[in-house]
């Protein structure tokens, strides 16, 4: 299947649809135990606008994933971090999405998305790459199998537990 898979750079008018497929990681990620996704419309237009700019600039990149029919089934996202401060200087690559739809999984469409989001990375001058993943998400394999491994602990605590 992973033949037909074509992963090109997204155009400008597809913030839209990366907003969808964003929605739709977010909520996935709930059942793995991520937070909960927003439910206001209003908030998903202003993540559109977003994206919209993001696409015009050159310290993001986001990439498209379809079959040959042109039916779009995954994305996934990046952007240029500059670490600085009281750390030396470092140019992160974060990636910031990655979805494939449910159907198209473990067909190596992921692989394939992550591999070209690494080329860029790698053509931009990034020192690093990083990622957040939920600890109960599958996916966690597959970075894994990529090279990327846990560097740091995110511990949460309801406030009413106080």
């Amino acid at each position: 299947m992973t033949d037909e898979i074509v992963i090109r750079d997204a155009r400008c008018d597809e913030s839209r649809h990366i907003m969808e497929m964003t929605r739709l990681m977010v909520r996935d990620l709930e059942r793995y135990g991520g937070r909960t996704a927003t439910t206001d419309e209003s908030t998903w237009d202003k993540h559109t606008i977003r994206i919209a700019e993001e696409l015009k600039g050159d310290n993001f990149k986001y990439l498209i994933a379809e079959v040959g029919d042109g039916k779009r089934i995954g994305v996934a996202g990046a952007r240029i971090n500059i670490l600085e401060g009281v750390f030396v200087a470092k140019r992160i690559i974060h990636i910031s999405v990655v979805y494939v739809l449910p159907s198209f999984r473990r067909a190596g469409v992921g692989s394939k998305l992550i591999s070209q989001t690494l080329d860029w990375g790698r053509h931009v001058g990034g020192d690093y790459f990083d990622l957040n993943v939920v600890v109960g998400n599958p996916a966690r394999s597959l970075y894994q199998k990529f090279g990327f491994s846990d560097a740091a602990i995110n511990m949460t605590r309801p406030i009413a537990a106080c």
